[in-house]
């Protein structure tokens, strides 16, 4: 079927609309993502769960440098307003500022302090996973018991 051109069609964009034989006008007809699109949203989306994975990696080293190393704790905030300063004046090898921030980190505070933020973040991680997996046995334990209760009073369960 032609596409025939319509008032409401801008012509700076990709998109098009297509008149239907009763005269009206069906919604814009979108081009499907290249495999490149899918490809980059695929890269952001790993490389912002890599960034995320830092910052919370980073809370839990300075939460736990406050209790045992407060000296190393000052060193590792002035070395990441570094890495943030050095981002912003487009430094390149500050570009990613996740590598900047996880390198100089890691490498201020020494591996023995690194490791056991990372052990913390296992043992969070899985101290979650054990929670909602007792949440979801809990909620279906309680489902049970109330389809259980409803087939006693007659009726069906549902």
């Amino acid at each position: 079927e032609p596409i025939a051109p319509t008032p409401t069609m801008n012509m700076d964009t990709t998109t098009t609309q297509r008149t239907t034989p009763g005269g009206g006008v069906d919604p814009p007809l979108l081009p499907a993502a290249s495999s490149q699109q899918r490809r980059q949203s695929s890269v952001s989306s790993r490389s912002q769960a890599v960034r995320m994975n830092l910052f919370v990696i980073v809370r839990i080293l300075f939460q736990y440098l406050e209790r045992v190393d407060r000296v190393t704790l000052d060193l590792a905030k002035e070395v990441l307003k570094d890495c943030e300063r050095k981002h912003n004046t487009k430094d390149s090898k500050y570009d990613t500022l996740a590598d900047a921030v996880s390198e100089r980190i890691r490498d201020a505070v020494g591996e023995c302090h690194w490791a056991k933020a990372r052990e913390i973040q296992k043992q969070l991680a899985a101290n979650q996973q054990r929670k909602r997996m007792r949440a979801m046995k809990a909620r279906r334990q309680q489902a049970g018991v109330q389809g259980v209760g409803q087939i006693a009073k007659g009726g069906d369960g549902q």
